[in-house]
């Protein structure tokens, strides 16, 4: 099970960081780095990239993810409950703040159908999913094996959507509720793409190669986009371009620079 809050405020912190790291003194490798880059032709104009809207793939997927979960069990049970507290620690009975997991049944190869409720209100923390035959059904912190999950925030408003297969993420799209908006997609190994919808006037698009980043994008409402490319994950440049309104200026103009970096 994906971690909404520690996500959300990682990429927020790496997408600051990233911004604030163009501004600083480039090491003399990057800067020679940057030489070489720069003699190569300027990319296009980066393309906009639009988010998933989170209720409606959530409302379309809401009864196949049921219905895959109700196929899958052979036997019933609904009454094994485990309870954790609010620090995510698993407890012997319903605590403030806590949630805890109901067993819906068993599959034909021993994984759990389960699902999870908050316990100050009894209502659904996330819509039913399997949990892998490796793992206890008890084991609170685990996510689905295969199929969707689709989680719900306390006023029971959809706040997120993993999609998983063979017990590896595929993809995420969450909302903090705050005007935060994130779809991130690991289904390629060796590069991650994070889409960052910043309150309503800035998208942070970020791809990374191996867990470093490797380009960020951003796109702001006043028409302006800025590709920043990178030598390695540790925010030196490699180059970068900015457009205002399709047309190219250079990136060292710091009121371009202040306006896209003012979220």
């Amino acid at each position: 099970m994906f971690s909404k809050n520690t996500l959300m405020t990682s990429i927020l912190a790496i997408a600051l960081f990233s911004v604030s790291a163009c501004s600083t003194t480039q090491t003399q490798d990057a800067q020679n780095h940057a030489v070489n880059q720069q003699k190569q032709a300027a990319p296009s104009m980066p393309q906009k990239p639009v988010l998933p809207s989170l209720e409606e793939m959530a409302q379309k997927e809401i009864p196949s993810n049921r219905q895959y979960v109700e196929s899958q069990i052979v036997k019933q049970d609904g009454k094994t409950k485990y309870f954790c507290d609010k620090d995510n620690k698993l407890v012997q009975k319903k605590t403030a703040g806590g949630f805890y997991r109901v067993v819906l049944g068993t599959t034909a190869n021993g994984d759990c159908a389960v699902q999870d409720f908050y316990a100050d209100s009894n209502t659904k923390k996330n819509e039913p999913f399997i949990v892998d035959a490796h793992h206890s059904c008890g084991k609170l912190n685990s996510g689905a094996y295969d199929d969707a999950m689709i989680t719900y925030d306390e006023k029971q408003q959809i706040d997120g959507i993993a999609h998983y297969k063979d017990g590896e993420t595929l993809n995420i799209l969450i909302s903090d509720g705050d005007g935060h908006l994130m779809y991130a997609d690991f289904s390629d190994k060796d590069k991650t793409t994070v889409t960052m919808k910043v309150y309503d006037y800035n998208l942070l698009s970020m791809v990374y190669h191996n867990d470093e980043i490797a380009e960020l994008t951003i796109f702001g409402n006043n028409g302006v986009t800025t590709l920043i490319r990178y030598v390695n994950g540790k925010g030196d440049v490699a180059n970068s371009y900015v457009w205002d309104k399709g047309e190219k200026v250079p990136f060292n103009n710091q009121e371009v620079l202040d306006s896209l970096t003012e979220i």
